[in-house]
């Protein structure tokens, strides 16, 4: 029980080996309780179960610590978790309401372009709510998420966190793409991926990777398209300078973006992220000579 009690709340949760078997006894007694809610006929369930409802609980309280800014000790104050583990579950309630709304930001907001990943993804997340158990396996999101987006969501988080975290990053960047015309948006997916519609590709790497060069340029971001000659202005531009004179030029770039799509601070964040993450690939093509394999021309 100890190990996974540092394994569902983290190594670094700092617990004395004394609170640490203190909180696993109390956790003992609260699966023992929910297992005979779940069991309901019987005395005892398989251990695979057992593990399951366990996560499901530790996975609430943790939901409920983070959500109100509490360190794990505070879960040894009260004599019993059951007072916790009840507002815990509320917390997690609430949590699939908050996925629920941003699932529907995210269709509402979700680009008139065909890829079947997404469709695909967004049409299975919509079918897990109906299953979604969050008595007794709250720590579990029944659903299959192929579509990938330019930052993924760590690995760390799980549930209702981890659909809450994968869906507001879509959201992002779905709002991003309704700024430009979808017909220029398909060209430039047509000269990035001819299969865009069918492989597993990411929409708004590309399309933003595109207003970042021009936004380099001080140009016009909406037309999309950059020209040959556009390319080698980059080059020239970036020519000699060093790496953080470069990712400062990204950075203020980025900004510039963002000013004319008028983003919030979220989708700022994660423009300037974006656009961080790009140099390495930027850096590797300038050097030689040639930045085809990172902007789209067409």
């Amino acid at each position: 029980m100890e190990e996974n009690v540092l394994s569902l709340f983290g190594e670094d949760s700092e617990l004395t080996a004394s609170e640490l078997n203190i909180l696993s006894m109390r956790l003992w007694e609260l699966l023992s309780h929910k297992t005979k809610l779940y069991a309901i006929d019987s005395s005892s369930v398989r251990a695979e179960t057992a593990q399951e409802l366990l996560s499901s609980i530790c996975f609430l309280l943790h939901l409920y610590l983070k959500e109100n800014a509490l360190p794990v000790r505070y879960l040894l104050k009260a004599e019993s978790l059951e007072p916790v583990y009840e507002a815990a579950l509320k917390t997690g309630r609430q949590a699939f309401l908050r996925c629920k709304g941003l699932y529907q930001q995210a269709c509402e907001s979700v680009p008139q372009i065909e890829n079947t990943s997404l469709s695909d993804t967004l049409r299975d997340i919509g079918r897990s709510f109906k299953t979604y158990d969050v008595y007794y396996f709250a720590h579990q999101v029944n659903c299959t998420i192929d579509y990938q987006l330019c930052h993924a969501v760590p690995e760390s988080l799980s549930g209702t966190e981890y659909l809450c975290e994968y869906l507001r990053r879509l959201c992002i960047e779905n709002h991003f793409l309704t700024h430009f015309s979808t017909k220029k948006v398909i060209q430039l997916l047509n000269a990035y991926c001819p299969d865009y519609k069918g492989l597993l590709i990411n929409l708004y790497e590309p399309v933003f990777v595109n207003t970042l060069g021009l936004a380099l340029l001080r140009q016009d971001i909406f037309p999309l398209n950059l020209t040959q000659t556009q390319k080698s202005e980059i080059l020239e531009l970036t020519s000699g300078l060093t790496e953080q004179q470069t990712y400062t030029l990204f950075h203020t770039a980025a900004e510039s973006v963002c000013t004319a799509v008028e983003a919030d601070v979220e989708e700022k964040t994660y423009a300037v992220q974006t656009a961080v993450a790009l140099y390495p690939r930027f850096h590797a093509a300038a050097v030689h000579g040639s930045l085809d394999g990172v902007f789209c021309s067409w």
